[in-house]
């Protein structure tokens, strides 16, 4: 099922979050209907928060054929996230969220960084990511501490196009 994604200026995207505690069926039915809606927006990562959910959760996935191969993300769901380490390498990129349509702007982000998560049977995992993998990491893993992307870009270095269209609050 294809969710609503929630837009800001909406509180929820700026709320915080609660720890997954409960693992089962109805988790994996919820990171299922969030891949179909990420997919529907042709994002390619989607924090609970920006589907009405404020759980220590998001999803990430980029398997693009035109993709170099050191850019795609292999589907993934990171429940209850810490980023333990960054490099202090850092890239510039631009950005843009499902949350803010339409809007894109430079976002400077460490280059690698190391995350450690639960999966969906709360197994716990770490990862170590660098590149698109670690960017998309890490701008889900703002959603989750009322963090946006536009926190960091100022209003003159933001960029503007035409808002794909699918199902928001």
């Amino acid at each position: 099922m294809i969710l609503p994604i929630y837009i800001e200026p909406n509180p929820i995207l700026r709320s915080p979050v609660t720890p997954v505690t409960e693992f089962g069926d109805a988790l994996a039915k919820l990171t299922t209907e969030m891949r179909e809606t990420m997919h529907n927006a042709d994002g390619i990562g989607l924090a609970a928060p920006q589907i009405g959910q404020s759980i220590n959760l998001f999803i990430a996935e980029f398997d693009s054929q035109d993709a170099d191969p050191d850019d795609k993300i292999p589907f993934t769901v990171f429940i209850n996230p810490e980023i333990t380490w960054r490099s202090p390498q850092k890239t510039i990129f631009d950005e843009a969220c499902l949350s803010i349509p339409g809007v894109m702007g430079p976002v400077k982000r460490p280059k690698k960084i190391v995350i450690r998560y639960q999966d969906l049977s709360g197994v716990k995992r770490e990862k170590s990511l660098e590149g698109l993998a670690a960017r998309v990491a890490q701008h889900e893993f703002d959603h989750l501490k009322g963090v946006l992307f536009t926190d960091y870009v100022p209003e003159e270095r933001r960029s503007y196009r035409k808002a794909p269209e699918y199902p928001r609050i």
